[in-house]
C-alpha cells in the first residue's frame, strides 16, 4: 500500500518547524524516518502530515559543555557510536547506540526520534536516563529544558 502524504514542509529552523507545527497540530515531525516507518505498513495511517527537521542546522552535532554533551536531536545513533566525546563522557550510552538494530538503521536513526516516540524498541533511552539526561522542548511559548524523565511522562 503507497504512502500518501497530504502535507509536507522541510523546515529550516527550529522557529520554523515550530510554527509548522502550529499550523498542523497533527503533522509528525520526521528526520531519520526510521521510527515513523515501523508505523506504516497495512495497520499504518493511509495518510499523513509531515514536517522535515532533517535539515534544521540547530538539531544538529555533539558538543562539549561544562554540563558533560549537547547532543543534537538529529545526532545518528551511528554519530554516537563513533564520537570520541561520548565514548569517553558516556560508554554506557555508545554500547546502547551499538546495540541498536543494524548499521543501515544506525545511520539514519536519530536521537530526537528514539527518544521521542512511544516504541518499545528504543535503546536510547535506558542509557539516557542513567546519565540523568535534560532535553531541551521547543514549543510556540518558546524554549524550555527538562528532564528526560519528565519529558517521557509528559508524553
Amino acid at each position: 500500500m503507497a504512502r500518501k502524504c497530504d502535507w509536507l514542509i522541510i523546515a529550516e529552523s527550529v522557529p520554523e518547524a515550530v510554527e509548522a507545527k502550529g499550523e498542523q497540530p497533527e503533522a509528525r515531525f520526521i528526520s531519520g524516518g526510521t521510527s515513523m516507518f515501523g508505523d506504516v505498513g497495512p495497520a499504518g495511517d493511509s495518510r499523513t502530515s509531515l514536517i522535515s527537521i532533517r535539515k534544521t542546522p540547530e538539531l544538529t552535532g555533539i558538543t562539549p559543555t561544562t554540563d558533560g554533551l549537547d547532543i543534537g536531536a538529529n545526532s545518528t545513533a551511528a554519530e554516537l557510536l563513533h564520537n570520541k566525546d561520548i565514548q569517553h563522557t558516556s560508554p554506557l550510552l555508545a554500547r546502547a547506540a551499538r546495540s541498536l538494530a543494524s548499521r543501515q538503521v544506525r545511520n539514519r536513526a536519530t536521537v530526537g526520534g528514539n527518544i521521542s516516540t512511544t516504541r518499545a524498541d528504543h535503546t536510547l533511552v535506558p542509557a539516557l536516563l542513567a546519565s540523568e539526561a535534560s532535553v531541551r522542548v521547543a514549543t510556540c511559548g518558546g524554549e524550555q529544558r527538562m528532564a528526560l524523565f519528565d519529558y517521557l511522562h509528559s508524553m
